[in-house]
């Protein structure tokens, strides 16, 4: 059981640019990180509260943990109406209150999920509201559902209670004979395993060049004539471009990252007979539309 601080995680297969509205994420300072796991993008924040089980793989059931964490809900001491749905969500009056994941590797898995109890559902909207209609992906799209806090329901849910009764349900189903012990532990980020996996998880390698292929069409009426944008990316990376408008050749944009456009700038100024304002103001228009 974990909190972290204002967050967005996307899933392993998605796109950041479709998932995220990348100007409210960096005008807000939050930070974004792409998980290990499969399924959709979801917001953190310390109104909300994570569950994570590791188990082998032979035992793995999506909807028994996420039936145990609607049972806790359910029990006396909270008494909140919580069920699953088909999309193996807690639901609670048809509003969805907890999304989960899952990854499967040789004789593990692990099944993790949110449990929104008093999140800023005003940030969410905010950070993961995204209008690029004309960007077409390959990876996993987020299904948007409607979401409320539990606080909503109950006046009496806090994160303690919450993790309180998460935890006897867990213990009542794996060891109701058993001597259980409740730890907390201290991972130590020295750990040099701990290490590289957290910079692995920083790096732009991984939070934006794991993007499955991607297709982006935008247009402008600048008042020197009409420009037309077709791109198509790889890993974050332009792979095949086209530019109408402008004398440039889509070419030049190939093999830059998709978002910053690094050196794109010097590249154009320097080999095309554009007039350099027409230049500025067409890469502060596609950098502002990626």
């Amino acid at each position: 059981m974990y909190r972290n601080k204002e967050s967005v995680i996307i899933g392993r297969n998605q796109n950041p640019w479709k998932e995220i509205n990348q100007t409210s994420l960096r005008e807000s300072g939050v930070e974004f990180v792409r998980r290990r796991s499969g399924g959709g993008t979801v917001y953190h924040d310390l109104g909300n509260t994570n569950y994570s089980v590791m188990i082998p793989r032979e035992t793995f059931n999506r909807d028994t943990n996420a039936r145990l964490v609607a049972s806790a809900l359910n029990s006396q001491d909270i008494g909140i109406p919580a069920y699953v749905n088909e999309r193996h969500d807690v639901v609670v009056h048809g509003k969805k209150v907890s999304g989960s994941a899952y990854k499967i590797i040789n004789k593990r898995a692990y099944h993790h999920g949110t449990m929104l109890i008093n999140a800023q559902l005003d940030r969410l909207g905010d950070l993961l509201r995204n209008t690029k209609t004309s960007l077409h992906t390959k990876g996993v799209e987020s299904v948007r559902s409607p979401v409320a806090n539990l606080a909503s329901f109950s006046s009496l849910i806090t994160h303690d209670l919450f993790v309180e009764c998460v935890t006897q349900a867990f213990r009542e189903k794996y060891y109701p004979d058993d001597h259980w012990d409740d730890e907390v532990v201290q991972v130590d980020s020295g750990n040099e395993i701990v290490k590289q996996g957290a910079e692995e998880l920083r790096s732009w390698e991984w939070r934006f060049g794991q993007t499955p292929e991607f297709t982006h069409d935008m247009n402008k009426p600048f008042s020197w004539g009409d420009v037309n944008v077709h791109i198509t990316s790889k890993r974050g990376i332009i792979t095949h471009s086209q530019i109408k408008g402008l004398d440039i050749p889509g070419t030049a944009l190939v093999g830059l990252r998709y978002g910053s456009l690094e050196t794109a700038e010097e590249i154009l100024m320097k080999s095309y007979t554009t007039p350099p304002d027409h230049i500025q103001q067409f890469l502060t228009w596609l950098r502002h539309e990626m």
